[in-house]
Protein backbone atom coordinates (compact mmCIF):
# COMPACT_ATOMS: atom_id res chain seq x y z
CA UNK A 1 0.00 0.00 0.00
CA UNK A 2 1.31 3.43 -0.94
CA UNK A 3 0.36 6.63 0.87
CA UNK A 4 0.02 9.59 -1.47
CA UNK A 5 -0.02 13.16 -0.20
CA UNK A 6 -2.54 15.40 -1.95
CA UNK A 7 -3.74 18.96 -1.59
CA UNK A 8 -7.49 19.54 -1.87
CA UNK A 9 -8.52 22.92 -3.31
CA UNK A 10 -12.15 23.94 -3.29
CA UNK A 11 -13.65 25.99 -6.11
CA UNK A 12 -13.22 29.72 -5.66
CA UNK A 13 -16.97 30.33 -5.50
CA UNK A 14 -17.56 27.77 -2.74
CA UNK A 15 -18.27 29.21 0.71
CA UNK A 16 -18.35 27.07 3.84
CA UNK A 17 -21.55 27.64 5.82
CA UNK A 18 -20.97 29.21 9.25
CA UNK A 19 -20.51 26.60 11.99
CA UNK A 20 -19.25 26.32 15.55
CA UNK A 21 -15.67 25.22 16.22
CA UNK A 22 -16.78 21.86 17.61
CA UNK A 23 -18.77 21.01 14.49
CA UNK A 24 -17.19 18.88 11.77
CA UNK A 25 -17.60 18.79 8.01
CA UNK A 26 -18.08 15.33 6.54
CA UNK A 27 -17.09 14.83 2.89
CA UNK A 28 -19.83 12.91 1.05
CA UNK A 29 -18.24 13.33 -2.37
CA UNK A 30 -15.39 14.83 -4.37
CA UNK A 31 -14.62 15.88 -7.93
CA UNK A 32 -11.27 15.64 -9.70
CA UNK A 33 -10.34 15.87 -13.39
CA UNK A 34 -14.00 16.38 -14.20
CA UNK A 35 -15.01 13.04 -12.66
CA UNK A 36 -17.30 13.00 -9.62
CA UNK A 37 -17.24 10.47 -6.80
CA UNK A 38 -19.70 9.83 -3.98
CA UNK A 39 -19.27 7.77 -0.83
CA UNK A 40 -20.35 4.13 -1.05
CA UNK A 41 -23.29 4.50 1.33
CA UNK A 42 -24.83 7.25 -0.79
CA UNK A 43 -24.21 5.31 -4.00
CA UNK A 44 -25.92 2.24 -2.53
CA UNK A 45 -28.96 4.29 -1.52
CA UNK A 46 -29.30 5.93 -4.94
CA UNK A 47 -28.84 2.70 -6.92
CA UNK A 48 -30.45 0.26 -4.48
CA UNK A 49 -27.26 -1.79 -4.07
CA UNK A 50 -25.82 -3.39 -0.98
CA UNK A 51 -22.44 -2.33 0.43
CA UNK A 52 -21.14 -5.88 0.00
CA UNK A 53 -22.19 -5.95 -3.66
CA UNK A 54 -20.39 -2.70 -4.47
CA UNK A 55 -17.22 -3.79 -2.69
CA UNK A 56 -17.21 -7.08 -4.63
CA UNK A 57 -17.40 -5.10 -7.86
CA UNK A 58 -14.47 -2.92 -6.84
CA UNK A 59 -12.29 -5.98 -6.28
CA UNK A 60 -12.37 -6.51 -10.06
CA UNK A 61 -10.39 -3.31 -10.57
CA UNK A 62 -8.63 -2.59 -7.30
CA UNK A 63 -5.13 -3.07 -8.73
CA UNK A 64 -5.35 -1.43 -12.16
CA UNK A 65 -6.59 2.07 -13.13
CA UNK A 66 -8.80 2.03 -10.07
CA UNK A 67 -9.27 5.81 -10.14
CA UNK A 68 -11.69 5.34 -13.01
CA UNK A 69 -13.96 3.56 -10.56
CA UNK A 70 -13.11 4.67 -7.02
CA UNK A 71 -10.82 6.72 -4.80
CA UNK A 72 -9.84 5.93 -1.22
CA UNK A 73 -9.44 9.04 0.92
CA UNK A 74 -8.93 9.07 4.69
CA UNK A 75 -9.92 5.40 4.81
CA UNK A 76 -13.25 6.13 3.10
CA UNK A 77 -14.05 4.88 -0.38
CA UNK A 78 -15.74 7.17 -2.90
CA UNK A 79 -17.05 5.61 -6.11
CA UNK A 80 -17.66 7.04 -9.59
CA UNK A 81 -20.57 6.21 -11.86
CA UNK A 82 -18.14 4.11 -13.91
CA UNK A 83 -18.63 1.21 -11.52
CA UNK A 84 -21.95 0.52 -13.23
CA UNK A 85 -19.76 -0.92 -16.00
CA UNK A 86 -18.59 -3.61 -13.61
CA UNK A 87 -22.10 -4.98 -13.14
CA UNK A 88 -22.06 -6.29 -16.70
CA UNK A 89 -21.35 -10.02 -16.55
CA UNK A 90 -19.12 -9.74 -19.64
CA UNK A 91 -16.68 -7.36 -17.94
CA UNK A 92 -14.39 -9.99 -16.44
CA UNK A 93 -14.55 -12.09 -19.62
CA UNK A 94 -13.20 -9.39 -21.92
CA UNK A 95 -9.45 -8.86 -21.75
CA UNK A 96 -9.18 -5.44 -23.34
CA UNK A 97 -10.05 -2.03 -22.01
CA UNK A 98 -11.54 -1.23 -25.42
CA UNK A 99 -13.82 -4.26 -25.26
CA UNK A 100 -15.12 -3.51 -21.78
CA UNK A 101 -15.95 0.06 -22.66
CA UNK A 102 -17.72 -1.05 -25.83
CA UNK A 103 -19.93 -3.44 -23.86
CA UNK A 104 -20.63 -0.69 -21.33
CA UNK A 105 -21.41 2.12 -23.79
CA UNK A 106 -23.61 0.01 -26.06
CA UNK A 107 -25.85 -0.60 -23.06
CA UNK A 108 -27.07 3.03 -23.14
CA UNK A 109 -29.13 5.21 -25.42
CA UNK A 110 -27.27 8.18 -26.91
CA UNK A 111 -28.60 11.31 -28.57
CA UNK A 112 -25.55 12.55 -30.42
CA UNK A 113 -22.25 11.39 -31.86
CA UNK A 114 -19.70 14.13 -32.45
CA UNK A 115 -16.15 15.31 -33.06
CA UNK A 116 -14.42 18.45 -31.75
CA UNK A 117 -11.47 19.66 -33.81
CA UNK A 118 -9.66 22.44 -31.94
CA UNK A 119 -8.23 25.43 -33.80
CA UNK A 120 -4.97 25.26 -31.85
CA UNK A 121 -2.67 22.31 -31.20
CA UNK A 122 -3.95 21.39 -27.75
CA UNK A 123 -2.20 18.80 -25.64
CA UNK A 124 -4.19 15.83 -24.39
CA UNK A 125 -4.57 17.21 -20.86
CA UNK A 126 -5.91 20.51 -22.18
CA UNK A 127 -8.32 18.77 -24.55
CA UNK A 128 -9.67 16.77 -21.60
CA UNK A 129 -10.08 19.97 -19.59
CA UNK A 130 -12.10 21.48 -22.45
CA UNK A 131 -14.44 18.47 -22.45
CA UNK A 132 -14.82 18.56 -18.67
CA UNK A 133 -15.61 22.28 -18.84
CA UNK A 134 -18.28 21.60 -21.47
CA UNK A 135 -19.90 18.95 -19.28
CA UNK A 136 -19.81 21.33 -16.32
CA UNK A 137 -21.58 23.97 -18.41
CA UNK A 138 -24.31 21.51 -19.41
CA UNK A 139 -24.73 20.40 -15.81
CA UNK A 140 -25.13 23.96 -14.54
CA UNK A 141 -27.59 24.96 -17.26
CA UNK A 142 -29.74 21.84 -16.88
CA UNK A 143 -29.55 21.35 -13.12
CA UNK A 144 -32.54 19.02 -12.92
CA UNK A 145 -31.51 16.84 -15.88
CA UNK A 146 -29.73 13.51 -16.19
CA UNK A 147 -26.73 13.76 -18.53
CA UNK A 148 -24.12 11.34 -19.91
CA UNK A 149 -20.97 12.19 -21.86
CA UNK A 150 -18.21 9.85 -23.00
CA UNK A 151 -15.23 11.04 -25.04
CA UNK A 152 -11.82 9.92 -26.27
CA UNK A 153 -8.92 12.19 -27.25
CA UNK A 154 -7.16 11.26 -30.47
CA UNK A 155 -3.95 12.60 -31.99
CA UNK A 156 -4.33 14.80 -35.05
CA UNK A 157 -3.09 13.20 -38.25
CA UNK A 158 -1.69 16.24 -40.06
CA UNK A 159 -0.60 18.54 -37.21
CA UNK A 160 0.33 18.48 -33.55
CA UNK A 161 -2.29 18.23 -30.85
CA UNK A 162 -5.48 16.32 -30.22
CA UNK A 163 -9.12 16.29 -31.22
CA UNK A 164 -11.95 14.47 -29.43
CA UNK A 165 -14.77 12.12 -30.38
CA UNK A 166 -17.77 11.87 -28.10
CA UNK A 167 -21.27 10.54 -27.51
CA UNK A 168 -23.81 12.57 -25.54
CA UNK A 169 -27.21 11.87 -24.00
CA UNK A 170 -29.60 13.72 -21.72
CA UNK A 171 -33.25 13.44 -20.71
CA UNK A 172 -33.79 17.04 -21.83
CA UNK A 173 -36.82 17.20 -24.12
CA UNK A 174 -35.44 19.86 -26.45
CA UNK A 175 -32.59 17.90 -28.03
CA UNK A 176 -32.03 20.60 -30.64
CA UNK A 177 -31.24 23.09 -27.90
CA UNK A 178 -28.57 20.77 -26.50
CA UNK A 179 -27.05 20.38 -29.97
CA UNK A 180 -26.92 24.17 -30.46
CA UNK A 181 -25.42 24.72 -27.03
CA UNK A 182 -22.72 22.13 -27.78
CA UNK A 183 -21.80 23.72 -31.11
CA UNK A 184 -21.81 27.26 -29.70
CA UNK A 185 -19.77 26.30 -26.66
CA UNK A 186 -16.87 24.94 -28.69
CA UNK A 187 -17.14 27.60 -31.38
CA UNK A 188 -16.69 30.36 -28.80
CA UNK A 189 -17.39 34.07 -29.32
CA UNK A 190 -14.22 35.18 -31.10
CA UNK A 191 -14.10 36.02 -34.80
CA UNK A 192 -12.15 32.83 -35.42
CA UNK A 193 -13.89 29.74 -33.98
CA UNK A 194 -12.19 28.09 -31.03
CA UNK A 195 -13.09 24.70 -32.50
CA UNK A 196 -15.07 23.11 -35.29
CA UNK A 197 -17.68 20.69 -34.02
CA UNK A 198 -19.37 18.04 -36.10
CA UNK A 199 -22.38 16.62 -34.29
CA UNK A 200 -25.08 14.32 -35.62
CA UNK A 201 -27.84 12.12 -34.33
CA UNK A 202 -26.55 8.87 -32.89
CA UNK A 203 -27.57 5.69 -34.68
CA UNK A 204 -26.36 2.44 -33.06
CA UNK A 205 -26.24 0.83 -36.51
CA UNK A 206 -23.55 3.26 -37.70
CA UNK A 207 -20.80 1.87 -35.48
CA UNK A 208 -20.09 5.15 -33.71
CA UNK A 209 -19.02 3.51 -30.44
CA UNK A 210 -16.42 1.36 -32.17
CA UNK A 211 -15.14 4.38 -34.09
CA UNK A 212 -14.71 6.44 -30.93
CA UNK A 213 -12.77 3.65 -29.25
CA UNK A 214 -10.54 2.74 -32.20
CA UNK A 215 -7.39 4.48 -30.85
CA UNK A 216 -8.18 4.26 -27.16
CA UNK A 217 -5.24 1.95 -26.48
CA UNK A 218 -2.83 4.55 -27.91
CA UNK A 219 -4.07 7.16 -25.42
CA UNK A 220 -4.85 5.28 -22.20
CA UNK A 221 -5.21 8.54 -20.25
CA UNK A 222 -7.12 10.39 -22.95
CA UNK A 223 -10.73 9.48 -22.26
CA UNK A 224 -13.40 9.88 -19.62
CA UNK A 225 -17.03 9.20 -18.80
CA UNK A 226 -19.03 11.99 -17.16
CA UNK A 227 -22.42 11.37 -15.63
CA UNK A 228 -24.86 13.63 -13.76
CA UNK A 229 -27.84 12.08 -12.04
CA UNK A 230 -31.03 13.92 -11.22
CA UNK A 231 -30.69 15.94 -7.99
Amino acid sequence: MEKININITLKEDYIFPARRMEDEYVATGLTTNGRSYIEIERYCNVHDKSDATVRRLLKKVEHARCNEFFIKLNNKIYVSQNISMLTNENYSKIDTLHGNWEVFLRGFDWDYFGCVSFAWSLQQKTAKERMAKFFDKLSKKYKSAEIRLFYVCEENKTRDGYHTHFVLWSDIKNKGEVKSLTENHFRGRAKEPFANTKIERYDPKDGGIGYILKEMSKNPDGYDYHYKNKP
